[in-house]
């Protein structure tokens, strides 16, 4: 849902990260909040204001920033056989490097009952979790929630990718 995944022209980089469509779409909606403020809000407003209209006034533009800061990226590099995470707001993001040696396990489980049925109006709401598993026993999950053909190509992307054979925990 929040993801996406693309190869290097050489074919030697994943990555995975968060779509731009998000980020650009938080972008339109803190220059939309921040023109409001500038152009049709002023302190008598402001002082007018309820006491959780004053929050929000505060709140959003605040959230919506943060938002925006915001990097979740994993970049597995073939050249260096390394696995490189970032996570973190902009200014202060952390990096953790892993070598292809520390991956244990990608993480390819359907969510929910599989003997329930899952349709409304035969359309299925099926939801698959996608990550990697780390041999220090951290988890790496990349979706949580996304639908079959989304899960099924990250999967099948990495797998084509990754050089060493792996299992699968589903």
């Amino acid at each position: 849902m929040f993801f996406t995944a693309s190869l290097s022209k050489d074919n030697r980089i994943l990555s995975y990260h968060m779509k731009y469509s998000i980020r650009v779409t938080l972008a339109f909606i803190l220059l939309s909040l921040a023109g409001m403020f500038i152009f049709s809000f002023t302190l008598e407003d402001f002082n007018s204001a309820s006491m959780p209209g004053k929050i929000n006034i505060i709140f959003l533009p605040v959230l919506v920033i943060i938002g925006s800061l915001y990097i979740n990226t994993i970049i597995i590099n073939k050249n260096i056989q390394e696995i490189t995470i970032k996570k973190g707001f902009a200014p202060f993001v952390k990096k953790e490097k892993y070598n292809f040696k520390d991956l244990e396990a990608v993480i390819y489980n359907p969510i929910g009952d599989p003997n329930k049925d899952n349709s409304f109006f035969n359309f299925s709401f099926r939801k698959y979790m996608f990550g990697f598993k780390l041999k220090n026993g951290s988890y790496v999950i990349l979706e949580r929630a996304a639908n079959e053909k989304t899960a099924t190509a990250f999967y099948a992307a990495f797998r084509a990718f990754f050089p060493y054979k792996i299992g699968t925990i589903k």
